[in-house]
This record gives structure tokens, C-alpha cells and sequence, in this order.
């Protein structure tokens, strides 16, 4: 038995877990949370009615088809005689052999030849180089999903990507492989040349295109510009240096294996290649991963992907050149975990806030504390940075400047809770919010630059006896005004009854602690503005 204890916004609960092997049961149980014990008799009960019903049923079908089979076969042996009897019972065996291949025997070999292909494709991955520096390439099976498509722009960098242009059962014309219902298809109706060009444009281009439904929301959001679009522009001939290609295997399956190939079109060299069972028809999903991830995409189920996640176009120089329409995505890793300060330290000042209660209209709440959801948000903050140099956008930096989308990760595990970030001024706030901060003596807040450097740490002092607003609290915003550095919550909806000012719908709470009391200041010296940019506000 092992005994858990889950932070609620209340107290400490201990959860007591009974695993019951027999009828592989989760029970879960909890003080003043029991539940009925008829409850589980009721559900063992159900489990043994139902194991002899299952049982019957699966010897009852397999008695069927033993019934049907022999019944089959004595027919025309009880009423024919001589050579139509033989031919009769030799069409009633290839029938039957013919189920038996196609339902069962040849699935059975179609899924190993599947899996020994994968298990040749892993074989080749390993010799694959980590990354492929390339500015764009040619997709010669329209084999990329449309969401991958859009992130070798976002994670990849790439200028550009060429399509050869391919129908399929819903569209006449294609750019992208199907992986929904039509509104899902990346069409391009109105293309009559063999190939296209895809680049990122700005929104007032005529070669701005329409996009499908699961990217069209997402081609104008961080870390691209507000005012991007995506551009097609037809192309008799592919201009493209590099191409991906499927060999699909000529020969029925389960014989021979196709390949994917990645080439250096002027020079004919083969940079990369792997085993597969797509056809043009027929090709596995896959997703191009995010740049910051440990490995790259490894599942030989999608072998063109696998390759594909390893392009990129960053090129390791600083010269001074942004791609246009797109901020890089920079991950910041702090000097300092997060997790190895001691919250006690007697050298860590510790604050008192002043604590208010506040209300939020729904804009107000929206922009506070959702501001990485709206479109809106998103343009704003790009205004700011536009104006300022830099400016917060959620957990995140806008470097203007560097054209860089900035973000901090507090701790060296794979999964930050309960740390969060917060973007401030020109560096970030880092704090816990797995407990409430009523019940918690010593709330740590830790300072870090844009570029990871530890700046300073304070504790925020517990208030007894809460809010009579809020029965918790710990900050889902922070920001600074001129005189504070504010920790802000919002803990429910306002009544009718009680709402006093129009639209304010939402109550809050904010703990201010002064900025003249912080061991630190909020600005640093980690942005390099560009000469005749405007300068961060101090």
C-alpha cells in the first residue's frame, strides 16, 4: 500500500490507493471521501456475469463456422457423384482457403513484412547525420502533413518549400497529404502547373494563399508576425536544391520494400535514405518536432518524417540577417536551478505584501492572465516590443532587436511543475504555484535575466487568515508598474447581486511588493538594441 499526499487549495489530503489484482481494480479512498463498498461488490459482479457470457459467445461463433464449413463440404458429396462431386468439394476448399488467406494468414504476413521494414529502417536511421543544413527542398510525393509544413517554417527555419502537385480522392489538386475531411485538405484548385513554391509572405501579397482548416489560426501566431501569410506561387520546373522523394516498390506486397531518399539534386549525391512500405497513396503521419527537443523524430512507421526533422536552416553565424515574418525561438537555460535554492535561507530577504482585492473585466482577465491564446494579445505585445525594443508576451521575451521569441526553462527536469515563469520588464520571474501562498511561510520568488543569469531571490511572507474573497492564492500574472512588482490571482465570478461595476465580472487578488524593497532592479543589461532602435525603458 502506498500512501500519496496531493496539494489541494485547501490542505494536505492523504490518498490511500488499494490495488485489487483479481479484478484489476483502482480503488481510491480518502478520508470523509469513502465511497459505498456496494459499490465495488456490484462491479465484481458485473465482471464474473460477464466472463461466461464473453466465453460462450467466442465458442458458439467459432462452433458456427465449424457447423458451415463441414455442412460445406458433405453437401455436395451427399448429393453429387463422380466428377462434379470432386469439382464441387475442390471450389468449396479454395473458398474457404481463400477466407482463411485473406482474413487471417495474409495480415499475419503483411504485418511482419511491416515490421521487419521498420526494423531495417531503424537500422538505417542510426547512421543518419542529427541534422541537414538545407534553405528549402522540393516534396516530390506531397507527402508532408499540413501542420508539419507550417513548422519547418516556425522550428526548421526554412525559406521555402517546394510541392509537386498531387491529386487525391477529395481534391483535384494537393499540396499537402490528406489527414482529415475535406475542409482539412490543403487544395490548390486554381494551380495548373506541376509544382509550387511555399514561402512566408506578408498579408496584402497577391500570392498569399488560402490555408486549411488546422493552420489557418496558426500562420499569424508566435512565433510568426501578426501580419503573415503563407505565399503559392507556381513553378513550371522545381528550382529547389534538394528534393525528398518516395521510391514506392514496384513489386506486390509483401515482397519487396520501397525507400524515401533525400538528394542533392545538383550533384546527385544521396544524403539520406530509408526503407518503407508507403506508396504515393498510402504514407504514414508523422510530426516535425519541436527545435528545442533532445532527440529528433525516430518513428520508422513515418520515414520521410524521420528525415524531415532533420533539416534546418540555422546556420550557427551571427551576420545580422532575420528571416522575415518570423521571430527564432531562443530557450534560455538558467545558471541557477530553480529548484536547488533554499527557500529558508536566512540570506534571502523575506517581504511583506500589501494585499487588494481587485475585479477584471473579461478583456481585462483575457489579457492578464490568457495572454498567449488570443490573436489580439499576440499583436499587442509585438506592438510593444516593436516600440520598446522588448516586451513580455506570458512566460516569453519579444527581443525586438534580435528578432527572438525568448524563454526561460527554471529547472534541469523534463517538466517544470510546479515552477512557472513569467515574463517582467526585460528578464523573467520565477515562483511556485503547487500551493497555496496562505499556507505557505516562505514563498519563493527568484529573478533571472533574459539570458538565464540568476539575479536575485526573495521570499514573499505568508498572511494569516486568507481572503474573504479568495479561499487560495498563488499568481497566475505578474507584472510591475512603476511603484510595484505585483502578484496577481483571480478567484471567481462576480454575482449579480453583488457586481457594483458594469462588466466587472471577475474577483482578484493582488499582493504588491515595492520595488524599492527589492534586493534588484526588473531591467538588465541582457538586450543589445539595434543602432537608431528605440531603447527599453529603464
Amino acid at each position: 500500500m502506498d500512501i500519496l499526499h496531493l496539494a489541494t487549495p485547501c490542505r494536505n489530503v492523504p490518498i490511500t490507493f488499494t490495488l485489487d489484482l483479481e479484478f484489476n481494480e483502482c480503488n481510491i479512498e480518502a478520508p470523509l471521501m469513502k465511497a459505498p463498498s456496494t459499490r465495488r461488490s456490484t462491479q465484481r459482479g458485473h465482471a464474473e456475469g460477464l466472463v461466461p457470457l464473453m466465453t460462450l459467445l467466442v465458442y458458439g461463433f467459432v462452433g458456427l463456422l465449424l457447423v458451415v464449413f463441414i455442412a460445406s463440404l458433405l453437401t455436395p458429396i451427399a448429393w453429387l457423384k463422380g466428377k462434379w462431386r470432386l469439382a464441387v468439394v475442390t471450389c468449396v476448399l479454395v473458398f474457404w482457403g481463400h477466407l482463411y488467406w485473406d482474413n487471417i494468414q495474409r495480415p499475419k504476413d503483411l504485418t511482419k513484412w511491416r515490421q521487419a521494414a521498420r526494423a531495417q529502417c531503424d537500422i538505417e536511421q542510426a547512421k543518419l547525420p542529427l541534422s541537414i543544413a538545407v534553405d528549402g527542398f522540393l516534396d516530390e510525393g506531397a507527402a508532408m502533413r499540413k501542420d508539419s509544413l507550417l513548422k519547418l517554417f516556425s522550428e526548421r527555419r526554412l525559406k521555402f518549400i517546394e510541392v509537386k502537385v498531387r491529386p487525391s480522392p477529395e481534391v483535384a489538386a494537393r499540396v499537402a497529404y490528406p489527414d482529415g475531411d475535406h475542409e482539412g485538405v490543403w487544395a490548390v484548385p486554381d494551380v495548373n502547373t506541376p509544382y509550387v513554391r511555399l514561402e512566408l509572405g506578408e498579408k496584402g501579397d497577391p500570392a498569399c494563399t488560402a490555408l486549411p482548416v488546422g493552420v489557418s489560426s496558426r500562420a499569424d501566431r508566435a512565433p510568426f508576425l501578426p501580419d503573415t501569410c503563407i505565399t503559392l506561387k507556381p513553378l513550371a520546373l522545381p528550382t529547389a536544391r534538394y528534393s525528398l522523394t518516395l521510391h514506392p516498390s514496384t513489386a506486390p506486397e509483401p515482397t519487396e520494400y520501397g525507400s524515401w531518399t533525400f538528394i542533392n539534386r545538383e550533384t546527385g549525391e544521396k544524403l539520406a535514405k530509408l526503407t518503407t512500405v508507403d506508396t504515393l497513396n498510402s504514407i504514414g503521419s508523422g510530426q516535425v518536432s519541436p527545435r528545442d527537443a533532445q532527440t529528433p523524430y525516430s518513428d520508422c512507421r513515418s520515414p520521410h518524417t524521420v528525415i524531415v526533422d532533420r533539416l534546418t536552416n540555422f546556420t550557427g553565424k551571427n551576420d545580422g540577417e532575420h528571416p522575415t515574418q518570423l521571430l527564432e525561438v531562443e530557450l534560455v537555460k538558467p545558471n541557477a536551478d530553480v529548484a536547488s535554492i533554499d527557500a529558508s535561507a536566512a540570506d534571502v530577504p523575506l517581504l511583506k505584501p500589501v494585499i487588494e482585492q481587485t475585479l477584471y473585466t473579461e478583456q481585462e482577465s483575457r489579457e492578464l492572465f490568457s495572454p498567449e491564446i488570443g490573436k489580439p494579445e499576440w499583436e499587442s505585445s509585438v506592438g510593444r516590443a516593436r516600440e520598446r525594443g522588448i516586451a513580455s508576451y506570458g512566460s516569453r521575451l519579444i527581443v525586438w532587436p534580435e528578432r527572438k521569441l525568448v524563454s526561460l526553462t527554471p529547472t534541469a527536469k523534463t517538466n517544470a511543475y510546479p515552477w512557472q515563469v513569467f515574463a517582467v520588464d526585460n528578464g523573467f520571474i520565477v515562483l511556485r504555484t503547487s500551493l497555496s501562498w496562505y499556507e505557505t511561510p516562505h514563498n519563493l520568488v527568484a529573478r533571472y535575466s533574459r539570458d538565464g543569469s540568476l539575479e536575485w531571490t526573495i521570499r514573499i511572507a505568508s498572511q494569516a487568515g486568507g481572503s474573504t474573497k479568495c479561499s487560495h492564492f498563488w499568481p497566475q500574472a505578474v507584472y510591475s508598474t512603476e511603484t510595484h512588482l505585483v502578484f496577481a490571482d483571480r478567484c471567481g465570478t462576480v454575482s449579480r447581486d453583488q457586481m457594483t461595476e458594469p462588466q466587472k465580472t471577475t474577483h482578484g487578488e493582488v499582493w504588491k511588493v515595492a520595488l524599492n524593497s527589492l534586493p534588484g532592479s526588473l531591467s538588465t543589461s541582457g538586450v543589445r538594441p539595434l543602432a537608431g532602435a528605440p531603447h527599453v525603458k529603464r
